[in-house]
């Protein structure tokens, strides 16, 4: 489990290259939106935190993700219960079971 100041270090990394804030503005109170990130970029931050610590962010934490702490928290707490970030994706509806052939005698 990575340390908070590991995920804070990289978190500020990714939000200065991604939207171009001071790396000083990055405390754990800040709101992500007063950074500068929207919908778009906040998918891009949790995804891209979830390369660096091998994790995977589901779209709801992502989207419950207000402020710095909540992108820590997000990783920091991370339970492993979900897939690696690098684990492919299949669709709810591809996995599930095929109907059964019904056979009709004529």
């Amino acid at each position: 489990m990575p340390s908070s100041s590991a995920v804070q270090d990289q978190l500020t990394d990714i939000l200065v290259g991604a939207v171009g804030c001071h790396a000083r503005d990055v405390r754990p109170g800040a709101v992500l939106a007063d950074l500068g990130t929207d919908s778009l970029t906040l998918v891009e931050v949790g995804e891209e935190l979830g390369r660096r610590f091998d994790v995977h962010l589901s779209d709801d934490t992502i989207d419950s993700m207000v402020t710095v702490q909540d992108a820590i928290d997000a990783v920091v707490r991370h339970d492993g219960s979900q897939p690696p970030a690098d684990a492919p994706r299949v669709p709810s509806s591809v996995a599930t079971t095929p109907p059964r052939a019904t056979r009709y005698e004529t």
